[in-house]
Parts: C-alpha cells; sequence; structure tokens
C-alpha cells in the first residue's frame, strides 16, 4: 500500500482494531522493568545483529540522542554493549549481551502471560477468531521495516 491510498471500510476497521491492540500491548507492563523502548531496541538487536546508534534510532523511530541515552542506560543496565565498528574505527556498534537476550527472554514470557490470562478470558468463539488469525498476523509483522520505510515516526 502506498501513501494516499484509500481504506475500504473493513480495512479501516482492522487498521483502528490493530490500533487499539498496539496502544493496549505498549501497557502490558510485566514485571521485568524494560521500557517499550528498551524492550524493542533489544529485541532488534537480538534479531539484526550489532547496528550503529544512527541505525537504532532509525529503526525505533527515536531521535540519535535519545538513542544514545537509551542505549546509555541498556549498557550501564549490562544489557547491551558498544565496540569499534571495524569498516569505521571512528563508529561504534551496539550488540545486545547474553542478559540482555536472557531479559528479552524473560520480559516476552512474562508478559504472555499477561496477555494469555487475558485470551483465557475471552468466549471459545473469540479464542478460535484469534487462532485463526494468528498466521495472517505472523505475516503481516514478518517483514521488519525500518520506522523511516513504514512512515511510522515516535
Amino acid at each position: 500500500m502506498t501513501r494516499g491510498t484509500t481504506l475500504s471500510a473493513d480495512q479501516l476497521a482492522i487498521t483502528r482494531g490493530f490500533e487499539q491492540l498496539i496502544t493496549w500491548a505498549r501497557r502490558v507492563k510485566p514485571p521485568q522493568g524494560l521500557s517499550a523502548s528498551a524492550f524493542t531496541t533489544l529485541d532488534t538487536l537480538s534479531y539484526a545483529g550489532p547496528l550503529r546508534i544512527s541505525e537504532l534510532a532509525d529503526r525505533e523511530g527515536l531521535s540519535q540522542p535519545g538513542m544514545t541515552t537509551l542505549v546509555n542506560r541498556l549498557e550501564n543496565d549490562g544489557l547491551a554493549v558498544r565496540a569499534a565498528d571495524p569498516s569505521d574505527g571512528r563508529a561504534a556498534l551496539v550488540s545486545i549481551t547474553e542478559s540482555g537476550r536472557a531479559r528479552v527472554s524473560g520480559y516476552r514470557a512474562a508478559r504472555a502471560a499477561v496477555i494469555g490470562r487475558r485470551i483465557a478470558e475471552l468466549d471459545p468463539a473469540d479464542q478460535a477468531v484469534l487462532l485463526a488469525a494468528s498466521g495472517a498476523l505472523r505475516r503481516l509483522t514478518a517483514d521488519q521495516l525500518t520506522s523511516k520505510e513504514s512512515g511510522i515516526r515516535s
């Protein structure tokens, strides 16, 4: 879909449902103590590998100074580490640590437990609808676009 494309009523309803779901999911705070930005940054590092701060900022929709502050905090907590970029000695690459990977895994498990309890409260027919949609949801989210590519900025 390109910018300026008009959505059908069904597509608009799906979009509104996703926006509500995303907002709700960001507010689900498992007892892991990670902010949403810290979690998504660590998650990005876990699947994309080491990245420059400018690349991380672009992917996460943060300013470069904001990402620098976040990376400093992640480093201080032992969740990420910086190393010289072998292709450019003036730049640094940020990587996730094993502690960071464990934290992401723990955060996912805790959030899944919270969300799972809510799903369990749903009527079996609603659960079946969500299960039927799970393949489409995986395909929808499989392409990890940068925020610039998706047109999304925070």
